[in-house]
């Protein structure tokens, strides 16, 4: 006999405590599980890639 996994209550017990967690079924909120901490690791944003026209004249064969 294999046990039914309650997909929403595993999600809620696994997600971190600095997230909240919405659990949504045919349209209608069935639970909800709001954060009890902030996030303590600082959010890290890479730099965006800039890609810029090339400026240099062409150099063309005359």
């Amino acid at each position: 006999v294999f046990a039914h996994a309650d997909v929403p209550t595993t999600i809620s017990k696994a997600a971190p405590d600095f997230c909240s967690v919405y659990i949504i079924s045919k349209g209608k909120v069935l639970s909800v599980r709001t954060a009890s901490q902030p996030n303590k690791r600082p959010i890290v944003r890479t730099p965006s890639v800039r890609i810029e026209p090339d400026n240099q004249p062409s150099s063309s064969p005359q």
